[in-house]
């Protein structure tokens, strides 16, 4: 089995952009440029033989991730058209996936117009509205949006899935990447461009899996090959430069003058920044409406040693989610407490606070939790999360840690209780050695100690 992907640019030298000032022009590879080495990296090389004696490709996923306007759709595009026509795949079954039609369609129509195009393909082609079947292979090319259009039983030679960062599931993604397993070469491509942070998506998960690759912290994938163009947080985005090392393509896909423009707004509006970092040098932007900003959150990072806060006055806050939500046991510690007598008010000062937290989740709430399950199990791995089982939170499992937690600790406690379910934990006072428990009362709308 052999492909012509290892040349310069090899099949992709015969097709033709179709749109804007690029129209007609044929794809060229430009010397030192990021996308002839993605596809030449990708589609052909390095190579390994199989147990039959075949070689094929080694690399079967690949990564591609830049700002908007870098020409990824079209080199996305460049590439199905490869896989479908020129990967000497009998049989091959390409698709072009994404969170719905309209973008699926994105690559899809572009890939269809360079095959009308090109004279050598276009005789041998058939387009419909949503597919391209190759009669003479047996192959085609289709659309998919959706796990509903192809359930469970697909073939994929290649695909190509169009911006990962907007999916909010990855049961379509991982459809397609399990649907290659018949394959001697299977290439599915992702494309995207940065996310808004959230580290529980499966955007978030292979960026994460490309860069820990990257960076060499974990062992080597040749079968995973990943670009990923972006600035950082602290360069200075209205820098040139900045933008030069963010954009691959600047000056050929996406002008200066355009990010000029974009940037000068973002300078204007501090409320589109965000948006300029994220969109136009792939910074993964948190969202900055936050009450705390996540670098101030960062910033008081640390191990806490509960053994050292023994005795220590604090206050305890408890929010019970019944179903979905999670339920939380919170304890703050003051790193000084001093009470001052200001016109006869006792006011407290702190220096700062430790945290201690204990949190559980139902087995229902977690199941129905998609999108943050890989965060989740992970913070059960780690302790950080109990789970319990059924769909309701076990409200006397919960009291029954919370005092095992306090006996062991002896600590003073003011146990403020944020949800309470009718009948359930009503407010008590008790104490049980140098454990004091007091009703939430007692600290809403005051800033006396009881």
């Amino acid at each position: 089995m052999s492909t012509g992907w290892s040349g310069c640019c090899g099949p992709f030298g015969a097709l033709r952009h179709t749109k804007g000032r690029w129209a007609a022009v044929r794809s060229r590879c430009r010397r030192g440029r990021s996308s002839t080495w993605w596809r030449r990296r990708s589609g052909g090389w390095p190579r390994t033989r199989t147990l039959d004696g075949l070689e094929v490709r080694v690399v079967r996923t690949a990564w591609w991730e830049v700002p908007r306007k870098a020409g990824k759709s079209a080199l996305a595009s460049g590439a199905a058209t490869v896989l479908l026509t020129a990967d000497s795949e009998p049989g091959a079954e390409v698709y072009s996936a994404a969170t719905g039609k309209d973008q699926a369609r994105i690559v899809f129509n572009e890939a269809k117009a360079m095959m009308v195009a090109a004279p050598a393909l276009a005789r041998k082609v058939k387009p419909l509205a949503d597919l391209v079947r190759v009669p003479a292979t047996n192959s085609f090319f289709r659309v998919l949006s959706k796990v509903a259009d192809g359930a469970h039983g697909l073939n994929v030679s290649g695909a190509v899935v169009d911006e990962v960062h907007v999916h909010k599931s990855r049961e379509l993604i991982d459809v397609i990447t399990t649907g290659t397993g018949a394959r001697s070469q299977p290439l599915v491509i992702l494309i995207t461009t940065a996310d808004d942070g959230d580290e529980s998506t499966i955007y978030a998960e292979h960026h994460n899996d490309v860069v820990t690759l990257a960076e060499g912290t974990a062992d080597p994938d040749p079968s995973l090959y990943g670009v990923v163009f972006a600035a950082s947080e602290s360069d200075d985005p209205f820098d040139e430069d900045t933008w030069a090392r963010a954009n691959p393509g600047l000056g050929v896909t996406v002008t200066k003058r355009y990010l000029r423009e974009k940037a000068d707004r973002a300078r204007r509006l501090p409320s589109f920044l965000p948006t300029f970092q994220r969109l136009h040098l792939n910074v993964r932007m948190r969202d900055k409406g936050r009450w705390l900003p996540l670098p101030a959150w960062d910033a008081c990072g640390g191990l806490v040693d509960a053994d050292a806060l023994a005795g220590r006055p604090c206050f305890g806050g408890l929010d019970i989610g019944s179903t979905d939500d999670l339920c939380a046991w919170v304890l703050l510690f003051p790193d000084r407490l001093v009470w001052l007598d200001d016109a006869g008010d006792e006011r407290l000062a702190v220096d700062g606070w430790r945290i201690l937290a204990r949190t559980w989740i139902t087995s229902a709430g977690l199941a129905r939790r998609e999108r943050m399950a890989p965060a989740l199990h992970r913070w059960i791995d780690l302790g950080w999360l109990t789970e319990l089982p059924g769909d309701n939170i076990d409200i006397a499992t919960v009291e029954a840690q919370i005092l095992v937690f306090l006996l062991r600790s002896f600590v003073s406690v003011f146990l403020s209780q944020l949800a309470r379910p009718p009948g359930r934990m009503h407010p008590t006072s008790f104490s049980h050695g140098s454990i004091a428990l007091m009703p939430c009362e007692w600290m809403i709308g005051s800033s006396r100690w009881p």
